[in-house]
């Protein structure tokens, strides 16, 4: 989910994944991560209807998830909140719908750091406990971006 022009699918295909499908709803990321991975279906929209078209309609095995979703309501940097920080912070609940109506093996992630201040832990804690709940194990971990090219 939230595949934005597809840094993160680059990632997984060196590493040997194939995507079944990006999830993104912003029209200039969608048209670059089409230009660039033609092979690739991509659900433009919002990821809530694409998780309750999947409960519909299974996309086959997928082995593995990854959200990276919006990041600006827990970043350090928006020192002044934005009109849209809670529709955007709730969004990262999606990881476990998604994990649910899979079925994948492994489920990745990924926000930046500020999800562990205490004014947003709740996501986090909520997050980590509705995965639990559906029987995976668990690894958190901070990790700085630098220390990966």
């Amino acid at each position: 989910g939230f595949s934005g022009a597809g840094g993160m699918h680059l990632g997984y295909k060196a590493e040997g994944f194939s995507t079944a499908c990006a999830v993104e709803m912003n029209p200039k990321a969608v048209q670059t991560f089409r230009l660039n991975n033609p092979d690739v279906r991509v659900y433009e929209g919002d990821i809530r209807n694409f998780i309750k078209k999947l409960e519909k309609k299974s996309l086959g095995r997928i082995d593995a998830i990854h959200t990276s979703s919006p990041c600006q309501g827990f970043s350090k940097a928006n020192r002044c909140g934005g009109q849209n920080d809670e529709v955007n912070n709730e969004l990262s609940y999606t990881f476990v719908d998604l994990l649910r109506v899979s079925g994948a093996l492994v489920g990745v992630f990924e926000n930046v750091e500020g999800m562990w201040m205490a004014k947003n832990i709740r996501y986090l804690r909520r997050i980590l406990i509705d995965t639990i709940a559906l029987g995976y194990q668990l690894r958190v971990q901070v990790l700085k971006a630098c220390d990966y090219g």
